[in-house]
């Protein structure tokens, strides 16, 4: 996976900001678990690792909420300090109001036809990456939304005479960006 094979490479070359510790969860995919043997050598820094049950059933709510509890313990223990729950609580909120305004316009790429292009979809799952739980995620996300409904209205799409609409399984081929 590429993003594994970056963040490796950002590792080795010593050009990812210091950290006092690393969290991740344990149920991406074979690469990242392989490779997060070698980042933690790499970086020199304790690990704590959030597992991530398969089971989304009451049992799997209650494993996870187990498991975010003894995670949050590892932290505080390790970088002797508390965790700020009135700003979890904002993060929160903020990070819950950017999906809502995602699946939002996710519901509106279902007009034809369709508002935005295919790879907004990937750029969207990239702002959850790096602005949940902001405002500034939020209100990307918020603009995103808003974009859908306003040129759904105009009755405007990502492509002119809209005739069919093909999926690409898997992430988008972001080596060639002019795919779609």
């Amino acid at each position: 996976c590429g993003t594994d094979k970056g963040t490796l490479g950002f590792a080795l070359n010593q050009m990812l900001p210091p950290a006092d510790m690393v969290v991740m969860g344990t149920v991406p995919c074979d690469s990242v678990m392989c490779g997060h043997q070698v980042l933690e050598k790499l970086l020199g820094v304790p690990f704590a690792y959030l597992d991530m049950p398969e089971v989304s059933d009451e049992r799997g709510l209650n494993l996870i909420c187990h498991h975010i509890w003894k995670t949050i313990g590892k932290i505080e223990k390790q970088l002797n300090t508390r965790l700020d729950w009135d700003k979890l609580k904002e993060t929160i909120i903020l990070g819950n109001q950017q999906v809502e305004y995602l699946l939002e316009e996710n519901e509106l790429r279902k007009i034809k036809p369709c508002p935005h292009g295919g790879r907004l979809g990937t750029v969207s799952a990239f702002l959850g990456f790096i602005g949940g739980g902001t405002e500034a995620g939020r209100d990307a996300a918020k603009f995103i939304y808003e974009d859908a409904k306003k040129l759904v209205s105009e009755g405007k799409g990502t492509v002119a005479n809209e005739r069919a609409r093909l999926m690409w399984y898997y992430p988008d081929p972001l080596y060639d960006l002019g795919i779609h």
